[in-house]
């Protein structure tokens, strides 16, 4: 439950975060003399220069006339697993404003959230990969939705650090050139027999491989990669079905990523990569 108190807190975690960003004037170059006034904008305190600039502009809450505090909660609702039609009861905003605003925020937090590298594995690390498909398309009645593949990776590690991302293609180039940028290259890889692993032995410390065909752990050397697999079922259950497509898979995904690999609060997490 979200009370007026939380969308407040939420709301100075902003001004402090936006604050940061815009220690120095952008037009005179004077330091340290901005100040935010109401409705996020940020002016300089020099009076010969008296800048103004709306902090929100290149973040995904412009260009939308909601109060602040109204997409705040939005956000906060749809992190606790509310659906769209629930946020727009619940915040009086109309379910066409919040399906437009939840497009729009899945593509900023995406870019932010990517625009971080984030590496996985390391010595003595198994990391795990595999890939699932979310959605599938349906000719028949009902919501049609175009399924969207998705590559894991997780660490065999207490942390289970996991990274997930939507792909077009599950070719060779595709999955290598995001393993080799998310992957340490000391760490030993467990994945089935897909072809476009075929050449992983020359890029990490190991390539083990089960093939699923015949058996779901390898009984030679005991690989299997029930980890990443198990995780799939859990990933799924927080992504709707409607939702299974390239306009809302990212957001989801992050947040799942986000709940497991950062400590502390989601939603101060979250809003790090909005701002």
């Amino acid at each position: 439950i979200f009370t007026k108190t939380s969308s407040e807190e939420l709301l100075n975690k902003s001004l402090n975060l936006l604050y940061n960003k815009y220690k120095t004037c952008v037009k005179c170059g004077s330091k340290n003399i901005w100040k935010i006034k109401n409705n996020f904008i940020i002016k300089c305190n020099w009076k010969p220069c008296s800048y103004k600039i709306n902090a929100l502009k290149k973040t995904c809450f412009s260009k939308f006339k909601i109060e602040m505090t109204k997409i705040l909660d939005m956000i906060a609702f749809w992190i606790h697993g509310m659906s769209f039609k629930n946020i727009s009861l619940v915040t009086n905003v109309s379910s066409q404003c919040v399906t437009r605003f939840f497009r729009k925020f899945n593509n900023v937090l995406a870019t932010n959230y990517h625009s971080v590298k984030k590496s996985i594995g390391g010595e003595n690390i198994i990391v795990e990969i595999d890939e699932s498909k979310f959605g599938r398309r349906k000719y028949h009645r009902g919501h049609k939705v175009d399924g969207v593949w998705v590559f894991g990776l997780v660490e065999r590690t207490p942390e289970r650090k996991i990274l997930l991302f939507p792909v077009a293609k599950r070719d060779k180039t595709t999955l290598m050139t995001l393993l080799k940028k998310h992957v340490l290259k000391n760490t030993v890889i467990y994945s089935d027999c897909w072809k476009a692993y075929s050449s992983l032995n020359t890029e990490f410390a190991g390539h083990f491989t089960v093939n699923h065909t015949k058996e779901f752990v390898n009984k030679e050397n005991n690989v299997h990669i029930n980890t990443i697999e198990g995780n799939w079922s859990a990933i799924k259950i927080t992504v709707p079905k409607r939702h299974r497509s390239i306009n809302y898979i990212n957001m989801y995904l992050i947040k799942f990523m986000i709940k497991r690999n950062e400590p502390g609060n989601v939603e101060d997490n979250l809003l790090k990569y909005l701002l």
